[in-house]
């Protein structure tokens, strides 16, 4: 009797160790882990912030503007570099009382056509993730995101949120958020 108790004891305890390791993050568990770390990170790209009031925002556009770095003031549009070929970044912030909670951002390559594939959206994905990575210092998880009904690659550094998806055939999204701002209560 006491071996077949250990024995079952130890099939279950084997059981559970298997679940418990082999299931990956959720979406929800990431931002209530950033959310609760305390870490502030508000980098974006270029010079702009989360959190930077649209004043700034506008002032930082018009001096890059001058600068040919970007173009636009509307739809800003930036020659996105270090990727396996040419990509142009389009974006705009979203804003909550005046300050940027969000900034979604399309990005597509030059030469993407309907037959050249290794130009999609889906390719332009992971190499976004690797960009970012490489580059950014952000760490990945596919999971599946409610809000959106599909997977996306999502990268939490406290209240920082990265989300890279496929939006259309040719353009991939690119999400960064402030979860402070987004997550109000």
């Amino acid at each position: 009797m006491n071996k077949k108790f250990l024995s079952t004891v130890s099939a279950l305890l084997i059981v559970f160790l298997i679940t418990n390791c082999s299931q990956e993050p959720d979406y929800d568990s990431m931002v209530q882990e950033g959310l609760s770390s305390g870490i502030e990170n508000n980098d974006l790209f270029l010079q702009y912030e989360l959190g930077m009031t649209r004043d700034d925002f506008f002032k930082v556009s018009w001096e890059m503007n001058k600068e040919e770095k970007i173009s636009g003031l509307v739809k800003i549009d930036y020659e996105l570099t270090g990727l396996k070929s040419r990509a142009l970044m389009r974006f705009y912030p979203d804003f909550i009382d005046d300050r940027i909670s969000k900034m979604p951002v399309d990005v597509h390559y030059h030469g993407w056509s309907p037959w050249n594939h290794e130009l999609s959206s889906d390719s332009l994905v992971v190499d976004l993730v690797d960009y970012y990575e490489a580059n950014e210092n952000a760490s990945f998880t596919n999971v599946y995101v409610p809000d959106l009904e599909k997977n996306a690659y999502v990268s939490v550094e406290g209240n920082k949120l990265i989300r890279i998806y496929p939006l259309t055939e040719m353009i991939a999204r690119l999400e960064i958020a402030d979860l402070k701002s987004i997550h109000r209560n």
